[in-house]
């Protein structure tokens, strides 16, 4: 990434957190959007960039959903 796209995208980030003051993003889930949109992917309805990953397997989040205290180590 050049030195230029760094400076615009922390002035970008500076401005997001003046106007939202404590409700502004974190500088890493700008940074997800930022890489997001230069990809050309301008789809704000997918899944949020700084959410937690969803369960694919339904055995494991019925698991979870019965006792949230779960890790996937082992004991």
């Amino acid at each position: 990434m050049a030195i230029d796209e760094l400076v615009f995208e922390k002035e970008l980030l500076l401005r997001v957190i003046v106007v939202y003051d404590d409700h502004a993003l974190t500088e890493r889930t700008c940074q997800k959007w930022f890489a997001r949109f230069k990809s050309g992917n301008f789809d704000l309805e997918e899944e949020n960039p700084g959410a937690p990953p969803k369960f694919e397997d339904e055995e494991l989040e019925a698991r979870l959903d019965e006792d949230p205290t779960q890790t996937q180590k082992e004991p």
